[in-house]
């Protein structure tokens, strides 16, 4: 099978093991250059899907998508295009998709080899998901269950564990329940031998024994007691119905009262019923209350009902989401990755993979941009398996916010794309969310048109979201995107719009939204030519992330906290050096890791990360000097620093020229080729230190990098006017950031 991608052009030669700097390098400069040619954006796919197979970093196959896109924007049917979208789609985690992608691709090449291969692919991703075969299998399941055929029950059961468990739980039980309620006593005992009969086939392929212990509550109560449990399954029932269309408000009280119906009862059915109600806390902002909830829930089940597995995994995961959206990471990460765990063991993929995705969400927040990748195409497949469409959509909803973190505009509406196609009809509110969010994108990539279109759509709907929760949120969501729309044509009302939208997740307890939304108020600011309010909330953005930071635990995780705000970081120090070198260095020096410094600072009770300028000047001798380098939207910033001055390079480095270069060198140095060597080794030399311009009394030099600047032989660099090294001209020391440099 051909994973590498159909190509139209020689442009993607160089895509083969060892060469792979060159062959994302060659298709995508080739793209840039023929931006109306939809064969050089083919061959730039194919070259970043060969990328993401031979280096592992699936973040790639986002580009190889958005490549595919711009390709078919200029050639809807181009074939080449259409077949490395589909292997695309099947790498991202989404063979459902991809069938989809094969047969538009077999529509227009139906008799190549490709189209072989496409029917192979096609064959093999048309397997239909969990939820449509247990709904085909559900009424053998019950006919099974009433005729006592234990072995087909358990069969059933053991193919689809969490679906048995969910029905048996909702719908059986509060079947039961209406029944009672309403005096059909024959079609109670029909639902009830249903749910019994599913509660043993679990506890025998899987262990679980929840539903079990549920249908034993119903079948050894009073006459009393079981009148009590049939109104509260019945309520149950309708309580569920209310939450899965995110009614939370009317949902919440009906789970606080059969919580104490069900416990009146001893029925196991008091857990989840607080479970919900908690969920629903939740998602109705009052998020401390939630935890504290959930975590006395934990504790209960710990002490009380430890084979109650699903049920605990459960209450981990809506921890997880309040431990999230405090900021509090490693609470959070700790928790989804033992419900991961544990759902995975009891065979339920579609909670399995709700758990993966969150964990996927907190890789993000912490810079760790392929393990989230992988993390998250694990999730999709999960997700696929189950079925459960909803999930599919909140992950791509969470990759477009890594997208735009990483600065992949046009592969964030890429996935948006994906993610508004695939919202079941109906779902308002995620597809107001979707909207919304292509809205804010079609905006920063010039499409106003579309931004105004998506936004409109999206308000339009706002009023007929029922959960004032729900439309608070959105609400918020819709003032931020209004914000961005409007922002250069109306930057004070945009200012105006951010505050109404920070008001509104504050109300919620949304912490984690913060940052961004000062970010976008900082830049209202810079329109209007109010560089102190900017820079004022640019600070604040920076100690709203750091304060997430603060959560985490590990140090070697909290270094890399701040890479994934690279654009908040990147428009501070803009900012900040146009102002003076010593605001554009301090800056600098807050986006640089500091688990080292915390820790040297727990050890001497000082607190070295928040060194001032002059005292870093101080530890330089008057024979060295420091070179610090920050990035700075598209260009690199490079600041001096030596004992009598702080002062900027007298131009400013382009980023992508750089990042070129040193992906170059790095494919020349693996290949052996010295002369490319070289000649990559004297273009950084003229892009990074020529413009630097260090004093001639300079002998020690200390280099301060950032992100792939790190990778840069610093002392290997070679000036092309004499044909000296870096490191025959000075003593050379690297840091991590300047205040971590010691002359001891």
């Amino acid at each position: 099978a051909r994973e590498s991608g159909m190509v139209r052009s020689p442009a993607v030669a160089p895509a083969i093991p060892g060469h792979f700097g060159r062959a994302a390098d060659g298709p995508a400069a080739a793209a840039g250059a023929a931006p109306g040619c939809a064969a050089a954006h083919n061959d730039g796919a194919a070259a970043w899907l060969a990328l993401a197979i031979a280096t592992e970093k699936p973040s790639r196959l986002v580009d190889a998508l958005r490549e595919c896109d711009a390709a078919l924007r200029i050639a809807p049917s181009d074939p080449a295009a259409l077949f490395n979208r589909a292997l695309v789609l099947d790498r991202l985690g989404l063979p459902r998709r991809a069938a989809y992608a094969w047969r538009d691709f077999l529509k227009r090449d139906a008799s190549s080899a490709w189209a072989d291969e496409a029917r192979q692919r096609l064959h093999r991703d048309i397997t239909s998901a969990d939820i449509t075969q247990f709904a085909a299998l559900r009424p053998a399941m019950e006919r099974a269950a009433i005729e006592d055929d234990v072995i087909d029950v358990e069969r059933i059961a053991r193919r689809f564990p969490q679906q048995a468990r969910t029905w048996g739980e909702t719908e059986y039980l509060g079947r039961w329940g209406e029944s009672v309620v309403q005096g059909r006593a024959y079609e109670a005992e029909h639902w009830l031998r249903i749910a019994e009969a599913i509660g043993h086939a679990l506890v025998a392929t899987n262990g679980e024994p929840y539903l079990h212990d549920a249908a034993q509550a119903v079948l050894t109560a009073n006459d009393e007691q079981r009148a009590h449990l049939a109104t509260a399954h019945h309520a149950y029932r309708r309580a569920r119905q209310l939450f899965s269309r995110l009614s939370f408000a009317e949902a919440e009280p009906r789970f606080r009262h059969v919580a104490g119906l069900f416990a009146g009862a001893n029925s196991p059915m008091a857990y989840v019923a607080r479970h919900y109600a908690a969920s629903c806390a939740y998602e109705q902002g009052r998020r401390a209350e939630a935890r504290a909830t959930l975590r006395s829930l934990l504790t209960e089940l710990e002490q009380s009902a430890p084979a109650y597995r699903a049920l605990y995994a459960q209450a981990q995961q809506e921890l997880a989401l309040c431990e999230a959206a405090g900021g509090h990471w490693s609470a959070s990460m700790a928790a989804n990755e033992q419900a991961a765990r544990t759902f995975g063991a009891l065979g339920e993929s579609g909670n399995q993979g709700f758990a993966t995705d969150m964990l996927a969400d907190a890789w993000d927040f912490l810079g760790q941009t392929e393990m989230a990748w992988r993390t998250r195409i694990e999730a999709l497949r999960l997700f696929d398996k189950a079925g459960t469409t909803d999930r599919v959509a909140h992950a791509l909803g969470s990759a477009v916010d890594a997208e735009l973190h990483r600065g992949n505009r046009w592969g964030a509406l890429s996935l948006l794309a994906l993610r508004v196609g695939g919202i079941a009809p109906g779902d308002v509110p995620r597809l107001i969310d979707a909207l919304l969010r292509r809205a804010h994108v079609e905006a920063d990539v010039g499409d106003a048109g579309g931004a105004w279109r998506d936004l409109k759509l999206a308000t339009s709907k706002l009023a007929t979201i029922a959960d004032p929760a729900v439309r608070q949120q959105l609400t918020a969501l819709a003032s931020m995107t209004e914000a961005a729309v409007t922002r250069r044509s109306d930057p004070r009302g945009a200012i105006s719009l951010v505050g109404r939208a920070m008001e509104g997740h504050r109300l919620l307890d949304r912490r984690i939204f913060f940052p961004t939304l000062l970010l976008e108020r900082a830049r209202a600011h810079r329109d209007l030519g109010d560089r102190a309010a900017a820079k004022a909330d640019y600070s604040d953005a920076i100690d709203a992330l750091d304060y997430q930071r603060a959560s985490v635990a590990g140090a070697e995780i909290r270094d890399v906290v701040f890479d994934a705000a690279p654009a908040l970081f990147a428009e501070a120090i803009d900012l900040a050096a146009t102002q003076s070198a010593t605001d554009a260095l301090e800056i600098m020096e807050r986006s640089r890791a500091r688990g080292l410094l915390e820790s040297l600072d727990a050890a001497t009770g000082s607190k070295s990360f928040l060194m001032p300028i002059g005292a870093i000047q101080a530890t330089l001798s008057p024979d060295m000097a420091m070179v610090e380098y920050g990035f700075a939207g598209t260009t690199i910033v490079a600041v001096v620093v030596t004992r009598d001055e702080v002062r900027q390079a007298s131009v400013r480095i382009d980023l992508q020229s750089a990042a070129r270069a040193a992906e170059r060198l790095r494919a020349a140095i693996d290949g052996h080729r010295r002369a490319e060597i070289d000649t990559e080794l004297a273009a950084l030399y003229d892009q990074l230190l020529r413009p630097v311009d260090i004093p001639s009394t300079i002998t020690r030099l200390i280099i301060v990098p950032d992100r792939f600047l790190q990778t840069v032989p610093f002392s290997a660099l070679r000036d092309r006017r004499d044909g000296t090294y870096l490191v025959e001209r000075y003593e050379l020391t690297d840091a991590p950031r300047a205040a971590v440099w010691s002359p001891g």
